[in-house]
Parts: structure tokens; C-alpha cells; sequence
């Protein structure tokens, strides 16, 4: 469930409007905003219907799976499953990899429940939307773009809302945060809240804007991530 918090961000932008502030919402965009896990299953899901008779039983294993057994990798809902032979870890890993970071691919992600009317509240209250994600420029630039309009959230290239993504062997997704929050406060920007599923990168932002609100989105995250800082807001979606 949601957050009784996030209903205290919109307070937040029209008190930052009335001192003539910039108000400015940061959001991640996969397993944030956007639900990667399910692009995951659907490259799975492909790759069975192209592949699946090499493995006995994968297309039996793949039907019966739930929206709760996927995780982070491609991998995760077939562990523990004897399906799971090396060579299907190996192919299956690298159809995922030539795949997962593609506009083609990324174009039919499906929002977060509630994202979409959440930021398009923020934005109406007269927040300025930072879109701040770790997918790569430009190979998933234009699929970005085409579901974020297809879903109605704010257009990234429109009035008050920008899409900030990571240059092409840009580095450790944690290091490109970094940078970009360097750059946020060397600009004219009230960030009064932030949104991550990355425990990490969300612990930056608690540090580098410690008045603002910051949300853990508790979906997946990537593993061996770090713990939580205490300040930070839990929630599994933007229903408020």
C-alpha cells in the first residue's frame, strides 16, 4: 500500500511556490515509476516461445508463474526449479542482456499503480518533474519517451519536466546519481521530494536534501544493496 506521506508532498510544492521557490520532484523510472520486473517476464516470455523446446519443461514452468515470484533478474522465478539446467542460466542471461536496455523493450513498460495521477498531481501544483534515470542515452531514449506519453504521465520534454538519462557508458548507475545530485544543487531547484527503489541512490538523495521527503519504493532493487537509511519513507505504490 501507499504512504500516508505522500499526500504531504503537494503541501510541500505550494508552500516552496509561495516564497518564490522552484518546488521540484525527482522520480527513477524503473521499478519506480515503471514496472521493470514485468519487461523481464515478457523477455522470458519471448524468449520461451522462440526457445522453449530446447528445455523440457521451461513453457510449463513460465505459464504457471505469478506476479509475485518475479524479481529483479530473468532468472529469479525459475531458481530452485530442476528447469533451471546451466546452459538455460547462460542463454537465458544473455537474451535478457541483448534485450532488456533497448527502446524496443523498455517502450511497453506499464506504470506503478498510481504513478501516473501522482506526478500528474505534482505537476499540476506547480512542481518543476526530474525525471533522473540510470537507463542509457540513446539506445532507450525514444521507448522511454513513447511510454511515458502513451501512460499520460507529464511529457519529459514539455514545460517543467525534464528526463535526465545516463550517457552510453556513463559508469555505475550509483555514480551517475551522484554526479546528477551535484549538479541539482548547483541549480535553482526546492527539491521537496525524491522517489527510488535503489536504497543507495535514495540514501543520497536523504543526504543531499535532508528538508525534502524521500520515498523507497519497495518493489525490487538490485542485489547486495545497501541497507536503508532510517529516513526514508516506505511504500509499494503512489496510492495515497
Amino acid at each position: 500500500m501507499g504512504s500516508k506521506h505522500l499526500s504531504e508532498v503537494l503541501p510541500r510544492i505550494r508552500s516552496s511556490l509561495a516564497v518564490n521557490r522552484v518546488p521540484c520532484c525527482i522520480f527513477d523510472l524503473d521499478s519506480t515509476l515503471l514496472n521493470s520486473r514485468q519487461r523481464t517476464f515478457r523477455i522470458l516470455k519471448k524468449f520461451t516461445s522462440v526457445q522453449g523446446h530446447r528445455f523440457s519443461g521451461l513453457a510449463e514452468r513460465v505459464a504457471e508463474i505469478q506476479e509475485e515470484e518475479l524479481g529483479y533478474t530473468i532468472l529469479e522465478p525459475l531458481e530452485g526449479h530442476d528447469v533451471l539446467t546451466p546452459l538455460l542460466r547462460r542463454d537465458l542471461k544473455r537474451y535478457w542482456g541483448r534485450r532488456f536496455f533497448t527502446s524496443r523493450w523498455c517502450e511497453g513498460d506499464t506504470p506503478i499503480e498510481g504513478g501516473v495521477s501522482y506526478v500528474r498531481a505534482c505537476y499540476e501544483a506547480g512542481a518543476h518533474i526530474l525525471y533522473l534515470t540510470a537507463r542509457e542515452t540513446p539506445q532507450m531514449e525514444e521507448g522511454t519517451c513513447k511510454s511515458l506519453e502513451r501512460e499520460g504521465f507529464p511529457w519529459p520534454r514539455g514545460e517543467r519536466v525534464e528526463l535526465q538519462m545516463k550517457p552510453r557508458d556513463g559508469g555505475k548507475d550509483e555514480n551517475f546519481k551522484a554526479v546528477a545530485i551535484r549538479a541539482i544543487l548547483a541549480r535553482d531547484l526546492d527539491v521537496v521530494a525524491s522517489f527510488e527503489n535503489e536504497p543507495g541512490n535514495a540514501n543520497l538523495f536523504l543526504k543531499a536534501f535532508p528538508e525534502a521527503l524521500h520515498f523507497l519504493l519497495e518493489t525490487v532493487h538490485s542485489p547486495n544493496a545497501e541497507p536503508p537509511e532510517a529516513g526514508l519513507i516506505g511504500t509499494t505504490d503512489f496510492l495515497t
